[in-house]
């Protein structure tokens, strides 16, 4: 996926087909929002919002969606 040169994450992003021509725009796109991404070497966490445990589940992610309407945001970065 990657690796450390220098002191900087170097993407090493392998797909499994040639991509289509519509679908460079999104491939620019992708390294645009990499390139101004912070990679960090310390310890990193994921807490699910739709549970309050803070862990996934596909029946919260069912349960998420399900309760959903378009101007929602079930999943943000």
């Amino acid at each position: 996926m990657g690796s450390w040169v220098e002191g900087h994450w170097l993407w090493d992003l392998k797909w499994r087909r040639d991509f289509f021509v519509w679908e460079l725009n999104l491939l620019e796109r992708l390294h645009e929002i990499l390139d101004g991404s912070t990679i960090s070497t310390s310890d990193d966490s994921w807490c699910w919002k739709h549970d309050p445990s803070g862990y996934y589940s596909v029946k919260s992610a069912f349960l998420a969606i399900s309760r959903s309407t378009g101007d929602d945001v079930i999943f943000s970065v």
